[in-house]
C-alpha cells in the first residue's frame, strides 16, 4: 500500500509510502523498501477497557518482490507521526521507541520468520498494534531493514584505441563487491575469443571495433557487467579524419565529389552517397579537401591529422547556385539581387564589352567557401559570376542591407575568398549608413561583411590586400557548463512537401563562463520524429553535423557566440499523412570518433549481438565504419506488417565500387528468417527497401543466406 490513507471515524490512519526516507539502519543492515511490498489486510480499533487507551489493529502482509532472498536480521521499524506528540503511541511487542537507540522509532524483529532465507514471491504476515490515547490520531510508516546479496560492480580498465596485432593489457582490478565477496572475472573480446582472470591480455588481429565485456560474480551467482567500445587502428602511421557533407537546408547531400591533397600527394575519395558521411586523410599530416557537386558552390576545408588520432572536420555546407540569371549588356546598367532584396549589386553598362551571363547567390553564415580565422564573424556573404574572365571594364557596386546592427564603432571590412592558398583577403574597409553598406566589386568570387571580436580574442587588424589574420588561442569548452538557448522562425509550419515551406531558421546561442572566439565550430546530432494521422509513428535516421558560432550578432558578453542554420524534417510530408513532425538538435561533444577503421585486409566493427565484416579487398585505400544502435519503434510504421527485431545506422565511405560488408547477428531469435531493409526518405518514396536476407540458427546467430551468384539483394553498400 502506497500513500496516505485514513478511516473514517477510526481515529487513525495508515501511512505506507515507498521509497520515503528512513531512520539511520546498522551499517550491516541495508535498506529493503524497493524489495519488500507492504499491504494492510484488515484494519480495526478498539477500546482497552482496562487501560481506556485506544487499541488500532491492522493485518499486514510483507512480500519479497525482489529477484534474490533476504537473510536475518529483520527488522521494521515504525516511523510514526502524531500531531498531540509521537510519545503518547507506542506498538505492541516492539522494541526501541522515540529516540531510543540507533533506530529512533520502535522497530519489529522478524528474523525468526525469514529463518535461513526469504526466497522471492513469499509472505510474512504479522498483526501490528498500535496503542494510543483518546483524541491522539497517529500515522505511521513501515520500513523493513535486512540483508540480500547485492552485486557486484565490474570496472573495466583498459585502452580505447589499440594498434592491430599489438598486445593490449586490460585489467579488473577495480571492480567491487559490496558484500566484500570474492569475484570472479570472464571476459569475453567480441570477436569470439575470451579470457579469464583479473588482468589479461589481448591482441585483436583485425582493424575496425571490439566490443569488450567484462563479467565480475560473486560466489552466489551475483554479477556485474561492464563494456567498452575499442577501436583497432593500423599500425605505421596511421591518421583519420572523418566528416558529413550538407546541403544548404542542412540535410545530409549525396552526390558530392570529394578531392584530397595531402602528404601522399592527390587523390579522388569518390562521391558521397546519401548520407553524406565521408573518411578523410589516412595518413599524418596536413591535408586540403574540396567538396563540389553540381548546382552547388564548392567548400573548401583543411586539417592538421595526428598521427593515431581520429578528427572531426567541420560539416561542409554547400549551398544550391541560385536558379536566377541576368544577362549583363555593355548597354545598359543590370542588377542582381540575393536574400530578396538584402544584397543588390549593380553593374554599369561599361562593365562589360560583350553581353555575359551573371549569377548571385547569397551565402549564409554556415555556406562560406571556407571558414573565416578566429575572431572574425561575417555580417554578410554572397558569391558572384560576371560571366567574364579577369576584372570588369568598370567596378560593380554591391549594396547591402544588414540584418542585424552592429556594435557602436566597429570597423566593418570586405574580404573575398582566394582559392590558391585558402584565405580570405582584404578588399576594403566599409562605411555604413544606418544598416546600410556600400562596397566596390571588381571582379567574380565569394564575398562576406567581415568584423572582428573584441577583448581577449582580438583579430589583428587588417589590410588591405592582405590575407585576413585571426586570432591565435584556444578556450577548452566544458559542454557540461556550456548554457544553450534556441529559437526557432517560424516556431511552427503547416505540414507540406514542399521543403522550402517546412524550412525553419534556428539559432542557437551558446554562453561560456570564459570568453568564445568567433568561428568556433559545435557539432550537433539532429533527430527526426513523426507523428502520423493513420496512428503510426516514424523516426527518421539521425545523422550529426557541425555548424559555426560567431560572436557577431550575439548579446555583448565576451562568452556568448551564435550559430544560425536552416532546419527542415528529412520526410516532406503532406497535412493529410501528417499529424506532427518534430526536430530536434542535440549539442555533442568534439571528443574523437566511435568509429572502425578498414583497411586494405577488411576489418570488423561490433555492436552488442551485431557484427559488421569486410574482406579484403573491400576498400582499396581504407575506410571508415560507424555503427550506432536506433530505437526499432521509431520504424514500426514502415513495417508494413514486419516485426522489427533491431534498428541500427550505418556510415561507411570508402567502399570499393562492387564491394559488400558482411553482417553477423549473435542474438536474433532462433531458427528464423529475417530480411535487412534500407531506409528510404526522398522527395518522392519512403519506405523500407529489402538489402539482405538473413537466416538464424539453433543458437540464434544469424547470417547471409544471399547466393554467391546470380540473382541477389544488393546487401550493404553503402550506409544506411
Amino acid at each position: 500500500m502506497n500513500g496516505l490513507r485514513k478511516l473514517g471515524g477510526a481515529g487513525w490512519a495508515l501511512l505506507l509510502t515507498a521509497g520515503a526516507a528512513a531512520a539511520p539502519a546498522p551499517a550491516d543492515l541495508l535498506a529493503l523498501e524497493s524489495r519488500i511490498r507492504i499491504e494492510a489486510r484488515s484494519e480495526v480499533t478498539r477500546v482497552d477497557r482496562r487501560t481506556g487507551r485506544l487499541i488500532s489493529e491492522a493485518a499486514v502482509r510483507l512480500t519479497n518482490v525482489g529477484d534474490r532472498p533476504v537473510f536475518p536480521p529483520l527488522v521494521v521499524v515504525v516511523e510514526l507521526e502524531a500531531p498531540e506528540g509521537v510519545n503518547q503511541v507506542s506498538v505492541a511487542g516492539a522494541q526501541g521507541g522515540v529516540d531510543v537507540d540507533a533506530w529512533g522509532w520502535p522497530w519489529l524483529d522478524l528474523s525468526e520468520e525469514v529463518g535461513d532465507g526469504w526466497s522471492p514471491g513469499d509472505s510474512i504476515d504479522l498483526r501490528l498494534a498500535l496503542l494510543r490515547p483518546s483524541g491522539v490520531t497517529p500515522l505511521y510508516r513501515l520500513v523493513p531493514y535486512g540483508r540480500y546479496n547485492r552485486d557486484p560492480a565490474a570496472v573495466l580498465d583498459g585502452p580505447r584505441v589499440v594498434v592491430v596485432n599489438e598486445p593490449a593489457q586490460f585489467s579488473g582490478v577495480q571492480s567491487v563487491d559490496p558484500d566484500g565477496d570474492s569475484l570472479e572475472y570472464r571476459w569475453d573480446f567480441g570477436d569470439g575469443s575470451a579470457a579469464q582472470g583479473i588482468e589479461v591480455e589481448k591482441v585483436f588481429t583485425r582493424t575496425g571495433t571490439a566490443r569488450v565485456r567484462l563479467e565480475v560474480r560473486d560466489p552466489e551467482g551475483a554479477r556485474g557487467v561492464a563494456i567498452v567500445r575499442v577501436t583497432v587502428v593500423p599500425d605505421g602511421e596511421f591518421a583519420m579524419g572523418r566528416t558529413r557533407v550538407l546541403a544548404g537546408d542542412g540535410q545530409p547531400l549525396a552526390g558530392v565529389r570529394v578531392e584530397e591533397r595531402g602528404p601522399t600527394g592527390a587523390r579522388d575519395l569518390g562521391m558521397t552517397d546519401g548520407s553524406g558521411f565521408t573518411a578523410l586523410g589516412g595518413v599524418p599530416g596536413e591535408h586540403v579537401w574540396r567538396f563540389a557537386a553540381e548546382g552547388y558552390l564548392p567548400v573548401w576545408r583543411r586539417a592538421a591529422l595526428e598521427q593515431g588520432e581520429f578528427g572531426f572536420v567541420p560539416s561542409p555546407w554547400l549551398t544550391r547556385l541560385a536558379s536566377e540569371t541576368v544577362e549583363l549588356s555593355p548597354l545598359f546598367e543590370r542588377r542582381l539581387r540575393a536574400f530578396g532584396e538584402a544584397i543588390e549589386i549593380r553593374v554599369p553598362a561599361e562593365a562589360v564589352s560583350v553581353p555575359a551571363i551573371a549569377r548571385l547567390t547569397g551565402v549564409g553564415p554556415q555556406g562560406l567557401a571556407y571558414p573565416l580565422p578566429a575572431g572574425w564573424s561575417p555580417l554578410a556573404g554572397w558569391a558572384v559570376d560576371f560571366g567574364v574572365s579577369g576584372s570588369l571594364n568598370a567596378a560593380a557596386t554591391a549594396l547591402i542591407r544588414l540584418e542585424r546592427v552592429p556594435r557602436a564603432g566597429a570597423v566593418l571590412w570586405l574580404a573575398r575568398f582566394r582559392e590558391s592558398d585558402l584565405s580570405w583577403v582584404i578588399e576594403s574597409a566599409l562605411t555604413r549608413t544606418g544598416m546600410d553598406i556600400e562596397a566596390t566589386l571588381e571582379r567574380s568570387g565569394q564575398y562576406a561583411v567581415v568584423v572582428g571580436d573584441v577583448g581577449r580574442t582580438s583579430p589583428p587588424v587588417p589590410e588591405v590586400g592582405e590575407r585576413l589574420a585571426g586570432w591565435v588561442g584556444d578556450v577548452v569548452v566544458d559542454l557540461a557548463g556550456l548554457m544553450v538557448e534556441t529559437t526557432l522562425d517560424p516556431e511552427l509550419a503547416v505540414a507540406s512537401e514542399r521543403a522550402e515551406e517546412v524550412t525553419t531558421s534556428v539559432t542557437v546561442m551558446f554562453d561560456a563562463p570564459d570568453e568564445l572566439a568567433s568561428g568556433r565550430f559545435f557539432r550537433g546530432l539532429v533527430e527526426e520524429r513523426y507523428r502520423l494521422r493513420n496512428g503510426s509513428e516514424l523516426s527518421g535516421a539521425p545523422y550529426d553535423t557541425t555548424f559555426f558560432a560567431y560572436r557577431a550578432g550575439a548579446p555583448t558578453a565576451l562568452g556568448r557566440v551564435m550559430a544560425e542554420f536552416p532546419l527542415r524534417p528529412g520526410f516532406l510530408l503532406g497535412a493529410d499523412e501528417l499529424e506532427e513532425a518534430v526536430v530536434r538538435v542535440r549539442v555533442l561533444a568534439v571528443d574523437g570518433i566511435s568509429g572502425a577503421v578498414f583497411g586494405p585486409d577488411g576489418g570488423s566493427a561490433g555492436l552488442g549481438g551485431l557484427r559488421v565484416e569486410g574482406q579484403a579487398g573491400d576498400f582499396q585505400q581504407g575506410g571508415l565504419v560507424e555503427l550506432e544502435a536506433l530505437d526499432a519503434a521509431g520504424f514500426a510504421g514502415l513495417a508494413q506488417g514486419y516485426e522489427i527485431e533491431l534498428a541500427f545506422d550505418l556510415n561507411v565511405s570508402g567502399l570499393r565500387s562492387g564491394g559488400r560488408l558482411g553482417l553477423v547477428f549473435d542474438e536474433l531469435p532462433v531458427n528464423g528468417h529475417f530480411v535487412v531493409a534500407r531506409l528510404v526518405a526522398t522527395e518522392s518514396a519512403r519506405g523500407l527497401a529489402p538489402v539482405e536476407r538473413i537466416r538464424s540458427d539453433a543458437v540464434g546467430r544469424g547470417t547471409s543466406v544471399e547466393p554467391g551468384s546470380g540473382p541477389r539483394l544488393p546487401g550493404l553498400d553503402r550506409s544506411d
